[in-house]
């Protein structure tokens, strides 16, 4: 982990053995202090929690080096939880019967979402097809059966901008 210069690279694996990512992080740290969380949506949490005595590391900065600018996730099936990783991310809906999509880690200042024009006539109107729900998160209703939850976004954060209809 140690890199010799004051940095630190944590390399994540699969299964299989698999380099998926690495981090590098500025500071010291010990592969002993990381702790490994479901975060109870299928996923895994790393964290380097606080230790119960001593200062605080505060300033972390982490630099993802495996980030591509931009990438394309399409919903597949229904009922999924689409997550991207990189700078631009665009999520693209082409059918309508998705169940009840979440989009983990939307950011509206840089993703987007592309829907077919046989969901939504326009862009206006898919943003006029959401509300908040009222715990934090943004829902976008197709249909009475068919919605995508932004978690962790508002209604006042999105513009017609973040929608693409095609």
């Amino acid at each position: 982990m140690n890199n010799g210069n004051g940095t630190g690279t944590l390399t994540l694996h699969d299964a299989n053995g698999h380099a998926l990512d690495s981090l590098v992080f500025a500071g010291s740290y010990q592969l002993a202090n990381f702790a490994i969380e479901n975060d109870g949506s299928g996923n895994t949490l790393i964290v380097d929690p606080p230790g119960s005595a001593g200062p605080v590391v505060s300033g972390v900065i982490v630099h993802d080096t495996a980030t591509p600018a931009s990438n394309t996730i399409v919903a597949s099936a229904p009922n999924q939880t689409l997550s991207g990783l990189a700078a631009s991310d665009t999520f693209v809906f082409n059918f309508a019967a998705i169940g009840h999509d979440t989009l983990a880690n939307f950011h509206p200042a840089t993703d987007t979402m592309q829907f077919s024009d046989t969901i939504f006539a326009n862009a206006l109107a898919a943003l006029n097809a959401t509300h908040d729900d009222g715990h934090g998160n943004m829902v976008i209703a197709i249909d009475a059966h068919d919605t995508i939850t932004l978690a962790g976004v508002l209604k006042a954060q999105l513009h017609a901008s973040d929608f693409h209809v095609v």
